[in-house]
């Protein structure tokens, strides 16, 4: 077997006897070596990450619709009690004050 049959797997492939590592999530983000689970041999990998978008509209922000205004909570609480935040849009604003 050649080297590239270890690479872009979708478990750690130990490059001695061929065992995955079905929790090969649970490796280390730094990437160094780690023990075969089957033979015992020490094996260096690296963890490749793909990265995807989604969007959405934002009618709101761009006039096309009304936003969505809902109070903001959080701490410390001074600052949010008279804070609001749109749920389509995410925009923030102090609470508009309605004299009665």
């Amino acid at each position: 077997m050649g080297d590239y049959d270890y690479k872009y797997n979708q478990e750690a492939k130990c490059p001695y006897c061929n065992y995955e590592d079905t929790d090969s999530w649970e490796l280390s983000d730094d990437g160094e070596w780690t023990e075969c689970g089957s033979c015992g041999k020490r094996f260096g990998y690296e963890r490749h990450l793909e990265v995807t978008y989604s969007t959405y509209k934002q009618d709101c922000a761009n006039g096309l619709a009304e936003h969505q205004w809902e109070q903001m909570h959080g701490a410390p609480r001074e600052y949010f009690a008279d804070r609001e935040r749109c749920s389509g849009c995410y925009d923030e604003r102090k609470k508009e004050v309605v004299n009665g």
